[in-house]
């Protein structure tokens, strides 16, 4: 278990961590920079000597902890700012804040021996002259690409928050932190060594009947060029290293989603053919097919058309260079003419020399009845000399050079002709697509091959809408759907067809050089093209690539970097954003409510996911708002469904650059309501906006009164001192928050009660946990607005009872949770060195960790650590056994889940005479409620919990808990 070792870290740091000096700590940079520190109540200096450091936080903006530890001490288990000024502080040879070079070296010899350079290859794209671990941190880390198989880096900032202030890669935090409390581990990968019997012949014929070789051996080239067998390599190797058996199953998906098999060492893929599938288990997290394989029209449908323009005639001429793909190009040539447009256009085909008779004659047919315009080029020319063929014949005219294997939709070349007029800057313009390097959607830079929830003509038409005349600069555009104006081939001339062959980097180089000249390349958000890739002149894919690409860079040295910046800006992420918000939307549709809640963790999170559960149930989604993500302006928007569109783009962003967004976001899904939860930890100005934005609305919105942030810049109306404050009036708060050096920018506690008064008004109903908290502010006459009382669920059906406490000599008292000063931090601490003075027989254990970690272990209380979700709280928990769960909080809590697992351990709850935790116990008739006059006489109540008849307690199974049969009637009364 982790209890023993956490145990013996913690007591380890707490010796190591005598020496610091608060001198170079700064604490207002360290609560600016860890809101999730502020809203716990934690002094921010004891946060960071138990725990900050062992988190990687930085102490000031001079410090930095994880290079301090990595490069100075060898990853040891010591608190880097007591070695530092044990070693003498500002006279200290250690560097604490290394420059960009010495922070890059540390990140790469500490992830050096699990980073997959193989699994970072094959994902990252084109890298240019990088090798894959300095691509991954330099522009990698940036895109959010894995560096390994099993990772997941948006999950862990996710899980993580702070990482978002540290400037390091998520994996170099992981793996440092992982070294450090497990110094033995040296992989990512499976642990679980691969059994020398062999595969029953029923799983490897289902293995065969759904494996995808041809996938396999195009995608890992090392399988291909060592000539593996691939299903004998997936078997035997790939899964473990996290490689997929076929484009529709994410070997890395399946395995983070489905933990519970990783740690069995079962195949995920062998899983889900066998079980998963049955259960309805998801193979990625995208959708369940691929983009169809594009088809020739049928002789009827070509009938129906109408032909193109004349090129003499046209303003637009679409050429189309062929050579191979039937089918492709056929479907392409047709998308072009049934779609019709405004503008005027002729599609003119150049047959390159194609070995595929059939098509030649279909197209000469096609051409025949006065289509579209074909010729053919007398000899093999190769892609570039045949679009050059095509620019000099029609020099007079703008040009949309379209590959064979795409797809266009709708009014696609008005909006490019629309984009084109807006600037006669423009050189360039090209579309998203699946798959079109820098211009990818959903992923950008690379190969999207699973088609989302909605197919490729949705996707144009979803992009139309939301993306309308919005265009973002690309360095370069991308060749299978590229417009060229007129005015740029004048100024800068035709592809280079001596430097590029027959192919790969022309577009490239005429993009460059058109930037060169003062014009724009620029990426059309409003338009999606469907491209197959790779289809017409594939024969030439592999020959030509590598030295298209040497070409390139010996005439633009500088394109590497003009591409690496664009990642690291990613000017169309905007775009994808938009695109992926309107899909979310119109996925989950009208039937949801908006849950808008805070970025830590806690009863809240525990709320908001109770009450998603029953809406779901109901057939009402939610969608989650989150505030103060990474930072204290930062929103998010979540989709807590398994079944929710692949939306991958959609990221923090501050609030007041997000507000516009959101607006639109709210108008396009039409909720039924709005439902805001605490905010703690979101900047105060960024609240008052977030107010402003939902009153202003037209959607109706709720309030639960979680906390006291109604009244209290603290939340929980405890002082500086630990003492909680009586909530008094408001010249009294005045004076608390003029001389709270903890929140220096806390607002006048009238301007906070104005703000919150004037937003509540308005909302259909400010729900409270209990009566306690509703009469506690109403008898303060602090609310202007009315509360509903409307305690949240609770369900005892799945007791987990720890049996009768047995007879014994000692009292075994347990105390669940983060535990700072509003919890009783101190109170526990006096406890515990009362017992040991006066040789009571109490014993105090912590399931979780306290703000006083260093005192609590000389005190002689345990501490588990923090523990990963209620099933491993229950383990540690049952493993000492307790006489009861002491609640030592000193302000009226408004709800406590941790009092709801006492319930349910049937473990007797202690409390004191305050707030929902009183009212509970007596409406459960369970566990003990002692005088909240006793909290500074430290002897009684130690004396008290000696004397409490626990034994004599019974949890009555059959009372009637706490429900609503309908969330969305009974709770929020909507129809």
């Amino acid at each position: 278990m982790l209890k023993p070792l956490l145990t013996t870290l913690k007591a380890y740091a707490s010796r190591l961590g005598r020496g610091a000096d608060r001198t170079h700590f700064d604490e207002t940079f360290y609560k600016r920079a860890y809101p999730d520190v502020v809203a716990s109540g934690v002094d921010p200096f004891s946060h960071y000597m138990t725990n900050g450091w062992r988190e990687g936080r930085n102490p000031s903006a001079k410090f930095n902890t994880l290079y301090y530890r990595d490069a100075h001490l060898s990853g040891a288990f010591t608190n880097p700012l007591t070695h530092y000024v044990e070693a003498g502080g500002v006279k200290s040879e250690y560097v604490t804040w290394p420059d960009r070079t010495a922070m890059f070296d540390v990140q790469r010899a500490v992830i050096l021996k699990q980073f997959d350079p193989q699994y970072y290859r094959l994902n990252a794209g084109d890298m240019g002259r990088l090798d894959p671990i300095s691509h991954y941190l330099e522009v990698g880390c940036k895109e959010g690409r894995s560096p390994a198989p099993g990772f997941d880096p948006s999950k862990y900032v996710r899980d993580h928050a702070f990482v978002a202030q540290l400037d390091v890669s998520p994996f170099y935090h992981f793996v440092s932190q992982n070294r450090l409390l497990d110094p033995t581990r040296a992989s990512l990968r499976a642990t679980t060594k691969q059994k020398s019997e062999p595969i029953p012949p029923k799983i490897l014929k289902l293995v065969r009947q759904n494996f995808d070789t041809t996938y396999y051996l195009k995608t890992y080239q090392d399988v291909r060029d060592a000539k593996h067998d691939p299903i004998e390599h997936f078997l035997q190797h790939g899964w473990t290293e996290g490689r997929s058996p076929t484009p529709l199953f994410d070997c890395h998906y399946y395995t983070i989603n489905n933990p519970e098999i990783a740690s069995a060492g079962i195949n995920p893929f062998v899983h889900y053919l066998t079980v998963g599938c049955k259960e309805g288990r998801r193979p990625n997290g995208i959708g369940t097919r691929l983009y169809p394989r594009l088809q020739s029209p049928s002789h009827k449908a070509w009938s129906t058309l109408k032909g193109a323009a004349s090129t003499s005639t046209s303003e637009y001429i679409v050429i189309m260079p062929v050579y191979k793909g039937y089918d492709e190009t056929l479907a392409s040539i047709y998308a072009v003419l049934a779609n019709e447009q405004r503008t005027a256009f002729a599609l003119h085909v150049i047959n390159d020399v194609t070995p595929d008779h059939a098509l030649d004659a279909e197209i000469t047919r096609l051409s025949e009845e006065g289509l579209f315009s074909y010729e053919r080029n007398s000899t093999n020319l190769g892609f570039v000399k045949s679009v050059n063929k095509g620019l000099r014949r029609f020099s007079d005219k703008q040009i949309v050079l379209l590959n064979a294997d795409t797809q266009v939709f709708g009014n696609w070349l008005d909006r490019i002709d629309a984009h084109a007029k807006r600037d006669e800057r423009i050189a360039t313009i090209t579309p998203f697509s699946n798959n079109a390097t820098i211009c990818s959607y959903p992923i950008s830079n690379q190969n999207n091959l699973v088609e989302p929830e909605v197919d490729a003509s949705e996707l144009d038409a979803l992009a139309a809408e939301c993306n309308r005349a919005r265009v973002s600069e690309i360095p370069t555009g991308v060749g299978f759907c590229l417009y060229m104006s007129k005015h740029g081939r004048d100024k800068i001339g035709l592809l280079d067809e001596d430097a590029f062959g027959k192919g790969y980097g022309e577009e490239n180089d005429y993009c460059m050089r058109a930037a060169k000249a003062g014009l724009r390349n620029v990426l059309a958000e409003d338009i999606f093209v469907y491209h197959a890739g790779q289809v017409s002149f594939a024969a030439f894919a592999t020959e030509e690539y590598g030295p298209g690409q040497k070409a390139l860079v010996r005439k633009h040295p500088d394109y590497p970097t003009q591409i690496k910046q664009y990642f690291e800006a990613d000017p169309g992420l905007h775009g994808r954003i938009r695109l992926d918000l309107l899909r979310l939307a119109r996925a989950t549709g009208p039937n949801c409510i908006i849950y808008i809640y805070h970025a830590l963790t806690g009863g809240v999170v525990t709320h908001v996911k109770h009450m998603e559960q029953r809406l779901r149930a109901e057939g009402i989604a939610v969608i989650h708002l989150r505030v103060g993500v990474g930072d204290r302006w930062s929103v998010t928007i979540e989709s807590g469904a398994d079944i929710a569109p692949f939306c991958p783009n959609i990221q923090p962003m501050g609030f007041k650059q997000f507000r516009p967004l959101l607006a639109e976001f709210i108008e396009w899904i039409r909720p039924k309501a709005i439902h805001m939860h605490s905010v703690a930890g979101f900047d105060w100005e960024a609240t008052t906006g977030l107010f402003e934005f939902i009153r202003s609305g037209r959607v109706p919105y709720y309030f639960t009164l979680h906390d006291y942030s109604v009244v209290c810049h603290r939340n929980d109306l405890v002082l500086t001192n630990s003492t909680y404050c009586g909530l008094p009036d408001v010249d009294v708060c005045r004076s608390c928050v003029a001389t709270d050096r903890t929140y220096p920018e806390a607002i006048d506690p009238s301007v906070r009660r104005s703000a919150y008064a004037n937003f509540l008004q308005g909302a259909a109903a400010v729900f409270a946990p209990s009566e306690d908290v509703k009469n506690r502010l109403e008898s303060s006459g602090t609310t202007s607005y009315s509360i509903t009382v409307h305690p949240h669920e609770e369900n005892y059906n799945a007791i987990m009872a720890l049996g009768p406490s047995k007879p014994r000599q000692t009292i075994d008292v347990v105390i669940i949770g983060a535990i700072g000063p509003h919890k009783g931090s101190r109170l526990i601490l006096s406890l515990a060195r009362d017992a040991t003075a006066r040789n009571l027989p109490l014993r105090y254990h912590i399931i979780g960790y306290s703000d006083l970690s260093e005192e609590m272990a000389g005190a002689g209380v345990s501490e588990s650590g923090r523990y990963a979700n209620e099933a491993e709280a229950v383990e540690l928990i049952k493993e000492i056994g307790p006489t009861c769960a002491f609640l030592p909080s000193i302000w009226p809590e408004t709800f406590c889940y941790t009092l709801s697992l006492a319930f349910q351990l049937q473990v007797p709850p202690v409390v004191f005479d305050i707030g929902a935790q009183r009212d509970r116990v007596l409406a459960e008739n369970y566990g003990f409620v002692i005088p909240y006059d006793l909290i500074d006489n430290i002897k009684a109540i130690n004396d008290t919990l000696c004397n409490l008849r626990y034994t004599e307690q019974q949890f009555d199974n059959r009372i009637a808990r706490i429900g609503y049969d309908s969330i969305q009637a009974d709770y929020y009364g909507l129809r």
